[in-house]
């Protein structure tokens, strides 16, 4: 027989139905605990969360710049939170003058340095 039509039924094991039918009664015990529970601010003694000002978002596009993008963005919320006026700072001109610092440095130590300036984006992978 090639075995067409046949089905194969398998007991399944006593000991482990029972273990996850113990199991499922158990987190459903614990999850209706959880929720007869009142879990409000005032009861918790948890402050709402704060709400900060933001600059909006900005696309690096293909740029490989995210350092300056996320260096830039924690300087502004910072003056945002300490009450500075804020401007909008610009992450290419952190960029611009950091490579061209970073050419300067390979040049002088005539390409001694491991970290020239066009393996950063190989590095930190932006």
């Amino acid at each position: 027989m090639s075995g067409v039509g046949h089905t194969v039924r398998i007991k399944p094991n006593i000991v482990q139905t029972q273990s996850v039918r113990y199991l499922l009664i158990l987190l459903l015990a614990v999850s209706m605990q959880a929720r007869s529970q009142d879990l409000t601010l005032e009861n918790t003694g948890l402050q709402p969360p704060v709400r900060l000002n933001c600059t909006s978002v900005k696309d690096q596009s293909n740029s490989s710049t995210c350092w300056s993008f996320s260096a830039v963005s924690f300087l502004e919320s910072e003056m945002m939170r300490q009450h500075i006026p804020v401007a909008d700072l610009s992450e290419m001109f952190v960029a611009r003058y950091s490579y061209i610092r970073k050419i300067e440095r390979h040049l002088a130590l005539k390409g001694g340095n491991f970290y020239p300036a066009a393996s950063s984006m190989m590095w930190f992978g932006c």
